[in-house]
């Protein structure tokens, strides 16, 4: 039964939060803040996740954080030379895998 209550109030949690901004911003007014964050937010995320990816590879000189930092750059290479995001994290993932099961 307690699981049950504990998936209603997320159930209920993450309908709210999805459903919010549509009665926030119902009039289709948003605020010059709120439209710099959507522009600049998902830039910040993603150097937030790289950072937190690759920081115990930086200070790690065994096989597997060479395999990380390889792994990264040949994902970076991949994007500048195609400018595709599905090639680069496809390449770059398969190299890792492969590197760590060989290795």
């Amino acid at each position: 039964m307690r699981f049950y209550i504990v998936l209603l109030i997320c159930s209920i949690v993450t309908f709210s939060s999805r459903f919010a901004p549509f009665l926030i911003f119902k009039d289709g007014k948003v605020n010059e803040t709120i439209r710099y964050l959507g522009d600049k937010l998902p830039y910040a995320l993603m150097a937030l996740l790289v950072v937190y990816s690759l920081r115990d590879s930086l200070l790690d000189i065994s096989i597997s954080g060479i395999w990380q930092l390889a792994a990264a750059l040949i994902c970076v290479i991949t994007y500048v030379y195609k400018r595709n995001v599905l090639i680069s994290m496809f390449l770059s993932t398969a190299f890792y895998m492969l590197m760590i099961r060989l290795f």
